[in-house]
């Protein structure tokens, strides 16, 4: 976790001098891609990212739109 602070804290330094605090979904999937563990996710784990970034379709079961997503 901390290395992964430190990554987008210093992301930016050397172009503008100020530390980076904030990043959008796009950095943040790349964030994780480059950090998740190297023996997956679980399928809970999986769930649960949906139920924090998506919302919940006719039938109740969360979903994230493609374009969104991307």
């Amino acid at each position: 976790m901390e290395d992964m602070q430190n990554e987008v804290k210093f992301s930016r330094y050397a172009e503008t001098r100020n530390y980076v605090t904030d990043i959008d979904l796009e950095e943040f999937i790349k964030l994780y891609v480059n950090h998740r563990p190297a023996s997956g996710i679980s399928r809970q784990e999986l769930c649960n990212a949906f139920q924090v970034l998506g919302k919940p379709d006719e039938e109740g079961r969360y979903a994230i739109d493609r374009d969104e997503l991307l």
